[in-house]
């Protein structure tokens, strides 16, 4: 998969989602939420019985969860960045080798020049 449509699809993610800060809950009962925007209000939260167990809401899921906000778009933005670099990259070394492939032409077009010079015709 190219790296812009992964790109791509983190942006597609994102689109709809609360802006701002995301931050751990810590809520009743040793469960634990997001909380995001504006107002800090909850973004995501789920219910299990005890940590690890149930549906997921370990403190570690919370923490990833509320991390991703700010973490995706900074990916995001260091892939196209990296994706930048290697187009000049590629662009260099194509000027590069087509320069040199000119060199080449021009060495063999003197070498001939003198084999003919040399054999006198």
């Amino acid at each position: 998969m190219a790296m812009s449509e992964l790109t791509e699809r983190g942006k597609a993610l994102l689109e709809g989602v609360t802006e701002g800060v995301w931050t751990v809950d810590a809520a009743w009962g040793g469960h634990y939420g997001v909380r995001g925007g504006k107002y800090q209000l909850q973004v995501v939260y789920a219910h299990s019985d005890w940590e690890g167990f149930g549906n997921g809401s370990r403190l570690a899921d919370a923490e990833f969860i509320a991390a991703s906000r700010q973490l995706v778009p900074e990916l995001i933005a260091e892939v196209e960045r990296l994706e930048g670099l290697l187009d000049w990259a590629n662009t260099a070394l194509r000027a590069s080798l087509d320069s040199q492939a000119a060199g080449w032409t021009e060495v063999k077009r003197l070498r001939d020049a003198l084999q003919v010079e040399e054999s006198g015709q």
